[in-house]
């Protein structure tokens, strides 16, 4: 149904943060969520049947094709940190939510600031690995 809900303007829920009645295009995601990346006013209020479709507003120049991530609107309730030393031997220090840390195999996986987006790091080449793995539980 993705291409005919593109092709016909079928509402569909949005991609990026689940509302329904979003309409997704080629062009981009209109979304109907104030909150969200995608939010269109004049897609919201046509939606609400404060305003009439027209073929003019169909498609706005610049359409959202690839929306950067919603800025959290408070820091994490249990923020972590994670001493990192990358692949070229710099020390990095990330502060990541320590509710979204998850171990998979070799890898600890967070979401970390600024944008909260979730990274895969290493777990050899974290400095305080033990301090970490202790903060997370370890059996995750």
């Amino acid at each position: 149904m993705g291409l005919f809900a593109k092709l016909f303007g079928f509402k569909v829920p949005c991609p990026w943060c689940g509302a329904p009645g979003a309409r997704e295009t080629f062009i981009g995601v209109y979304c109907v969520n104030p909150r969200c990346s995608c939010f269109d006013e004049d897609y919201a209020r046509r939606s609400a049947g404060e305003m009439p479709f027209s073929r003019e507003s169909r498609a706005r120049p610049g359409g959202v094709l690839f929306p950067a991530a919603p800025e959290p609107s408070a820091p994490p309730a249990s923020p972590i940190e994670i001493q990192y030393v990358n692949f070229r031997g710099e020390h990095k220090t990330f502060v990541g939510d320590k509710s979204s840390a998850r171990k998979k195999g070799a890898h600890l996986s967070i979401e970390v600031a600024p944008k909260y987006k979730r990274i895969a790091l290493k777990l050899e080449k974290i400095a305080n690995r033990d301090q970490v793995l202790r903060q997370i539980g370890s059996g995750r």
